[in-house]
């Protein structure tokens, strides 16, 4: 993997996708004194930045196989359906209790 190809998907993820950056910064707001060292800030950067990597580099890794991604289209509307219906079902459970 190439530093434009990490850029790009890094900046596809900030577009995509920014509640994280939201999370993580009301967190950091929220938890931390003023009086905190900076390099803290600066350690709780890193490991936010590896946990997402370790957790997204097998994810992409899996779905850049031209396998992976033919079954995932295949079953995209199955997987969807199903994974979409979940929380209507806990809704109904919810409001019927």
């Amino acid at each position: 993997m190439t530093i434009a190809a990490f850029m790009a998907g890094a900046l596809l993820r900030l577009q995509d996708n920014p509640e994280p950056v939201v999370l993580f910064s009301a967190i950091i707001t929220g938890t931390f004194l003023p009086e905190t060292h900076f390099w803290v800030y600066g350690a709780l950067l890193a490991v936010v930045f590896l946990n997402q990597a370790i957790c997204y580099a097998p994810v992409a890794r899996i779905f850049a196989l031209e396998s992976s991604r033919a079954a995932y289209v295949s079953l995209k509307t199955i997987l969807r359906s199903t994974f979409g219906g979940l929380p209507a079902l806990a809704g109904v459970k919810l409001v019927s209790t």
